[in-house]
C-alpha cells in the first residue's frame, strides 16, 4: 500500500469519528463545541484533500453531519430510536425577529433554544443566492466565510440552515453539501415559509 493511501485512509477515519462526535453535540444542542471540533474536522479535510475523490468546487467538502450523527443500522439503530422515543421532537418558531430551534436535550434534562436574528436569516439567503448562481452545490464554507456572515458566532448559522433544510427550500446531500432548487424564488419563497411560522 502507498504511503499516501495510508495517509489519506487515517485521516478519513479521523474525521469521520469526529463527525460523529458533532452529530451528538448537534443532538445535544452543544454548538459551541460543534464550532471547535468542526476546526478539527478542517484540519482533517486539509490532509487528505489532496488524495480525496470527493470535492465540491474544488475543495473538500464540509457539511453538518445529520442530526445524531452518520446513519446507522440493525440492532444499534434500534438503541438510539429507543433512547429517543418519548422526546418531543425539534421544532422551530420565531419570536419577534428571531428564529428559534427548540429540541430535547440528549442529556434527557429539559429542552435546549437556540436563537438566530432575522437580518442573519436574510444575509444568508443572500449569500446563497450568489453561490447557487455560480454553482449547483455548495458547502457551509462557502457560507461562513462571506460577506456579512463572516464572524458571525458558528451555530447561528447552523440554527438558519437547519430551519431552511427543513422547510425543504434547502436541500442537503450529505457530505457533498447543499442545493437549491430556484436560487430565483428563494427570497420570497422564504419570505412566505417565515409568514406560516408559529409565533411564541
Amino acid at each position: 500500500m502507498k504511503w499516501n493511501e495510508q495517509v489519506r485512509q487515517i485521516a478519513d477515519e479521523a474525521e469521520k469519528k469526529v463527525r460523529e462526535l458533532i452529530g451528538r453535540a448537534i443532538a445535544d444542542g452543544s454548538y459551541d463545541e460543534v464550532e471547535r471540533m468542526m476546526g478539527v474536522v478542517r484540519q482533517f479535510a486539509d490532509i487528505g484533500q489532496g488524495f480525496s475523490s470527493v470535492t465540491v468546487k474544488g475543495k473538500a467538502a464540509l457539511a453538518i453531519p445529520s442530526r445524531g450523527g452518520k446513519m446507522q443500522s440493525g440492532r444499534k439503530h434500534r438503541l438510539v430510536k429507543r433512547r429517543t422515543r418519548g422526546k418531543q421532537p425539534t421544532r422551530f418558531y420565531r419570536d419577534g425577529k428571531e428564529l428559534v430551534k427548540e429540541g430535547p436535550s440528549s442529556g434527557g434534562s429539559g429542552r435546549y433554544r437556540h436563537r438566530a436574528p432575522k437580518h442573519l436569516l436574510d444575509t444568508l439567503i443572500e449569500q446563497i443566492r450568489k453561490i447557487a448562481d455560480s454553482d449547483s452545490m455548495f458547502v457551509i464554507e462557502d457560507i461562513l466565510k462571506a460577506d456579512g456572515v463572516e464572524g458571525t458566532p458558528t451555530y447561528l448559522v447552523y440554527v438558519c440552515m437547519a430551519w431552511l433544510v427543513s422547510t425543504g427550500l434547502v436541500q442537503r446531500h450529505g457530505r457533498q453539501g447543499y442545493s437549491v432548487a430556484s436560487a430565483a424564488d428563494l427570497q420570497n419563497a422564504v419570505e412566505q415559509k417565515w409568514a406560516l411560522l408559529a409565533r411564541k
